[in-house]
């Protein structure tokens, strides 16, 4: 016994791990050797799932446990026969196996939690009642078909007939997918087309009128004189008395003089480029 200090040290730190996680759910039976036991139920009580199905957990700890496996048996609380008992110890046998080496309790408790999961359903008394329930409930959880009252046959022959149908539509899907859509001359031409139809650029014919300076001016004192001048300005304008209106006045005249003598006639401006060649002209003869 003296040979196996270290790991009766390792079991006693997982015995007090197991009662920490489990709480009331596990128990101590003996110490040497250790021999546990752990309640295991599909749902903890406050998931508000019924638990129909529910096992103890034994193990029986060897000395060179966890090199050694454990010696288990599962001992059915309610909703489970034998055969299922036997199924669900052989599993618990197989986790073992697969763990050796290590600290395997745990791991054993949730594989067995996880099958009582899926197998969580009403116990059976083995009667013809019992059984004849049990395929109407199972009947009744199917997807209804489009046969609706045709019955589970009428509705096993329709989907024989659809099968080849529905086959042959993935088999033609995969076959686009991997290989693509075939290219043809045609078929590119036409695409060809409506590309370029789309991509083609915008042409925006230019304005072939072009506002002149006079024009432009014209438009801003159109714009301009139909300005009203708020309120406000006008009450300034009072305060200010009628020398600044006059010199007001004085400077707006003096302003369009300017602006008309910005644009004179093309007759005008010929004269004046005639007066100004001749000048020249003469002061040339002189020198």
């Amino acid at each position: 016994m003296s040979g196996f200090e270290a790991e009766a040290e390792e079991q006693q730190m997982e015995a007090e791990a197991l009662a920490s996680i489990f709480v009331d759910e596990f128990e101590q039976l003996s110490e040497s050797p250790f021999h546990w036991r752990v309640l295991l139920e599909p749902h903890a009580p406050g998931d508000d799932i019924e638990n129909h199905v529910a096992v103890h957990l034994e193990a029986k700890i060897p000395a060179a446990y966890p090199i050694e496996a454990p010696e288990l048996d599962c001992v059915v609380v309610r909703g489970l026969d034998e055969k299922q008992r036997g199924a669900l110890l052989e599993l618990a046998n197989q986790a073992a196996e697969e763990n050796l080496g290590m600290a395997m309790i745990y791991t054993i408790c949730d594989v067995v939690k996880e099958w009582l999961v899926a197998h969580n359903e009403k116990a059976q008394d083995g009667s013809m009642f019992a059984a004849m329930q049990k395929r109407m409930e199972e009947k009744d959880a199917q997807p209804e078909t489009d046969g609706g009252s045709a019955g589970a046959g009428g509705a096993s022959a329709g989907q024989q007939e659809m099968t080849p149908e529905l086959e042959a539509l993935e088999r033609n899907k995969q076959k686009v997918f991997d290989e693509g859509t075939p290219v043809t001359a045609e078929s590119f031409a036409k695409w060809k087309e409506a590309f370029e139809a789309e991509t083609a650029p915008v042409v925006v014919e230019a304005s072939k009128g072009k506002m002149t300076g006079r024009d432009y001016f014209a438009t801003r004192d159109a714009d301009v004189g139909g300005w009203e001048e708020p309120e406000d300005d006008k009450d300034d304008d009072d305060e200010d008395g009628p020398a600044a209106a006059e010199g007001g006045g004085a400077a707006e005249g003096a302003a369009a003089v300017e602006n008309a003598g910005l644009f004179l006639d093309d007759d005008e401006d010929d004269s004046d480029f005639d007066d100004l060649e001749d000048s020249e002209e003469e002061d040339e003869d002189e020198e």
